[in-house]
């Protein structure tokens, strides 16, 4: 008798921890249930309308941004791709991601879309493509030609 007295006690022992837990679980669902708030929303901040500088800002703009990498690259002639200059081919990359970021009004797009174009038509010939280098110093001439305000 005594031992079915104990597996009695360890079977009640294990239903009381379940259902303890059980009583808990189903406590904490009503609380969250009884205690479930809806949070207002927050208003989305009102958006700016972001306009296109006007033709003469972005050309001061534009300006700045490629006058340091136009004065360089005026410097340089045939012989200069012979030996790859990382620092020019830093300035490159400085230059076309700063010209990215800029806003451009519409009259002002296919000249910006042109620089980006030399601009990576440089890195080309700077990394040994030889019809780029054929090509990427007239190509400098003529678009400076074209707009003399690149250059401040």
């Amino acid at each position: 008798m005594a031992i079915m007295d104990e597996k009695k006690h360890r079977l009640i022992n294990r239903f009381a921890v379940f259902a303890v837990f059980g009583l808990a679980v189903i406590a904490g669902i009503g609380y969250g249930v009884l205690n479930l708030r809806v949070l207002p929303v927050a208003e989305a901040p009102a958006s700016e309308v972001v306009t296109a500088p006007s033709e003469a800002e972005y050309r001061t703009a534009a300006g700045s941004v490629l006058t340091p990498f136009f004065v360089q690259a005026q410097k340089l002639d045939e012989t200069a791709f012979t030996a790859i200059d990382p620092i020019f081919v830093d300035l490159i990359d400085k230059t076309q991601e700063r010209l990215l970021r800029l806003r451009v009004p519409g009259a002002d797009q296919n000249i910006h879309l042109s620089c980006v174009l030399l601009l990576e038509q440089w890195r080309r010939a700077m990394s040994g493509s030889k019809a780029d280098q054929k090509l990427v110093l007239a190509n400098t001439r003529d678009l400076l030609g074209e707009n003399s305000w690149l250059i401040q």
